[in-house]
């Protein structure tokens, strides 16, 4: 399953542009039009200042990130995925935040963390977006094409970070297929009622609540909720995030497909709500491809390579009944400190660990040139499209050829009727 979604993923982000192209010949957009609002100027600054203004974008950037892993830490504990079992769980411990997390789960509900986590992370997500678009502007970007990019590729970097890290740790620091799996199928239910939640419900009932209230406090609340821009980019980039669920961890979770073609289904006439009830009408703006999120989908591809492989190598039992002759029973006081999950029945033999990132790294690259080569091999623009081509430059020459004969008539035209005059 793992292979499958590797080379599913590459065919779709290398058919895409097909499909752009495809849908920019329908409805008038291809070739590309060169939009005079995206390339309009806004600033001009020095390189000096330009460098400096990166820095400090990457230095307020990383603070954020810090919050955001420190939070994850907690979640871990509340969760109970951390506990004093091995050397790697015993530093990231928090003695009396597990504890809470124990009563929380016992009093509440099993999924009581998770929705906490999805709400903290959700809020860490709103409050970096706000600094990610103040950096941007000092950044002094002299075009709204590269404003818009450079805040596409800040707030993917934090919210994937966001989103991930919890998965990445149970993946490949405590290497537990069993709880990476939980931990998904938890993401997966509580963050698609979120979305419906906090994006369409609670915007329609503070709506109807505030056009429904006699105060005038109220009536410019509603005044400004109906004056609010629809912004498309959160939709781009929740599908994207959830792209990278099922692409990172394809035999973690196969269901996960399933899961986003439902959850995508429930999203559809959630966003069709909102675009209805809750905001204004957008003002249509035709554009010719996904711009920067294609380029964001192409590297989440190549990191799903890597990240199924060590999935395969390092985490399932999957290469262990491969080749069995690698491994060993564990032997509870001489491999305490090798040990990442107390779970674990069986380690790589002395000698052979070398030979296991082998054969990792070896299939990781023999899956990854079959990916590349497919990637070359699917043509990037339909026979549609190149017949239309064609078509338009057949045409652009022969008005060329119409031009310039109507110019050397009319210079013989010309030259006659001066010869009569004379």
């Amino acid at each position: 399953y793992s292979l499958f979604i590797i080379f599913w993923s590459t065919a779709f982000v290398a058919a895409w542009p097909r499909q752009e192209k495809n849908f920019g010949f329908v409805h008038g957009v291809y070739p590309p039009l060169l939009k005079a609002n995206d390339f309009q100027q806004l600033t001009s600054t020095n390189e000096t200042n330009k460098i400096f203004m990166y820095a400090f974008s990457i230095f307020i950037t990383g603070i954020n990130l810090v919050v955001a892993l420190s939070w994850h830490i907690i979640s871990l504990n509340l969760q109970g995925y951390v506990s004093e079992q091995t050397w790697i769980q015993k530093l990231l411990y928090i003695s009396t935040i597990a504890h809470f997390g124990r009563k929380l789960r016992s009093t509440c509900s099993s999924f009581a963390p998770t929705i906490l986590h999805v709400l903290i992370v959700q809020r860490l997500n709103a409050f970096y977006r706000i600094i990610a678009e103040k950096l941007t502007l000092l950044e002094g970007h002299e075009t709204k094409h590269e404003h818009a990019q450079a805040l596409a590729v800040k707030r993917f970097f934090f919210e994937a970070a966001d989103a991930y890290a919890t998965l990445f740790y149970l993946a490949f620091i405590q290497f537990d297929m069993i709880q990476l799996r939980s931990e998904l199928v938890n993401i997966y239910s509580i963050d698609s009622f979120r979305r419906i939640a906090l994006e369409s419900a609670l915007p329609m009932a503070i709506k109807y609540y505030s056009l429904t209230s006699s105060t005038n406090l109220k009536n410019q609340h509603a005044k400004s909720k109906e004056e609010e821009n629809y912004d498309d980019f959160d939709d781009y980039l929740e599908m994207i995030i959830e792209f990278g669920y099922i692409t990172l961890f394809a035999s973690a979770l196969p269901l996960g497909a399933l899961f986003s073609i439902c959850a995508n289904y429930f999203e559809v006439r959630n966003d069709l709500f909102k675009l209805l009830y809750v905001y204004p009408r957008p003002i249509p703006s035709p554009e010719s491809g996904l711009g920067v999120w294609r380029a964001i989908l192409t590297s989440i591809v190549a990191l799903g390579l890597l990240t199924n492989t060590a999935l395969f190598a390092f985490t399932s039992e999957q290469l262990r009944s491969w080749v069995p002759s690698l491994f060993r029973k564990v032997d509870p006081t001489l491999d305490a400190l090798f040990i990442t999950n107390a779970d674990d029945e069986f380690i790589a033999r002395e000698g052979s660990g070398r030979y296991i990132v082998l054969l990792a790294f070896g299939l990781e690259h023999v899956i990854g040139i079959f990916a590349l080569l497919l990637y070359i091999i699917i043509p990037r623009t339909s026979s549609l499209v190149l017949n239309d081509i064609k078509r338009r430059e057949s045409d652009k020459l022969r008005a060329a050829r119409a031009l310039k004969k109507s110019k050397l008539s009319n210079l013989v035209q010309n030259e006659q009727s001066q010869k009569k005059t004379k």
